[in-house]
């Protein structure tokens, strides 16, 4: 069996999963992957669901955000300490969440945050699980900058996802 055969069942499986727990789902692919899923929940935060062609026995759940212009000015008109000290604890606050992340730097432009479960550890508990660090992660960046900022209480509904 080849691994592109294999990668569109687990592809499959992966989009009935996602269906099943309510997430509106599109199929992306590319030259790079066998399969590439966007996720999107009720709040409209969209998540990546792929599976490296050269990483044929891993599945890749990944979210990049996009910082608009106007929070991104906010953020650089901090002093200098004061914006060392949110990329620390971006940089802390995703650690303690178990995913990995990119891109943490002034000016924060944009964050990329993921996660990866391999194939012999793919069951729809084990990949759920995955899915919802990822997505605790990007509530995590949204929900910091918006305190960092002085929001009176989280977006409920990111304007700056990817």
């Amino acid at each position: 069996m080849s691994n592109t055969t294999e990668g569109d069942k687990i592809g499959d499986r992966l989009q009935k999963w996602l269906l099943e727990d309510g997430y509106k789902i599109q199929s992306q692919p590319d030259k790079n992957t066998s399969f590439r899923i966007i996720a999107t929940d009720n709040q409209g935060i969209k998540i990546q669901v792929l599976q490296p062609i050269a990483k044929p026995d891993q599945v890749v759940i990944a979210a990049g955000l996009n910082i608009s212009e106007d929070r991104q000015h906010t953020l650089q008109s901090k002093d200098d300490k004061e914006q060392l000290r949110i990329l620390w604890e971006l940089r802390f606050g995703l650690l303690d969440l178990g995913v990995g992340f990119r891109q943490i730097s002034m000016p924060l432009q944009n964050v990329e945050v993921s996660t990866l479960i391999y194939y012999d550890g793919l069951t729809k508990n084990a990949f759920m699980n995955e899915y919802s660090k990822v997505k605790r992660a990007v509530l995590f960046v949204f929900w910091t900058i918006d305190r960092e900022l002085g929001e009176p209480k989280p977006k409920s509904n990111p304007e700056y996802v990817d």
